[in-house]
């Protein structure tokens, strides 16, 4: 594979493995927090697949490896401490 295809495909799986991962984990909260313990369970599974993308991404864009968690590491903190207020608080 070319590097411009790794490139691309590297950047498409960590937007989705972020996305996945972070959106996931959200879910997995709000669904244990409103006693839906199957749901939340399926949602932690889209969690870890997004994780699993995340590291393969890292794989495929060959970054040196503190650039990539520079880049990743706000990726996915953000929106969670971002939401995870608002979700607590729900009834």
């Amino acid at each position: 594979m070319s590097r411009h295809y790794s490139l691309v495909a590297g950047t498409i799986e960590l937007v989705l493995g972020a996305y996945f991962a972070t959106f996931g984990s959200l879910a997995a909260v709000f669904f244990v927090h409103t006693r839906h313990p199957n749901v939340a369970l399926l949602s932690a599974a889209g969690a870890l697949f997004g994780i699993l993308l995340v590291f393969r991404a890292q794989r495929l864009l060959g970054w040196r490896r503190w650039i990539f968690w520079l880049v990743v590491v706000p990726m996915l903190v953000v929106p969670v401490a971002w939401y995870i207020p608002a979700l607590l608080r729900m009834n």
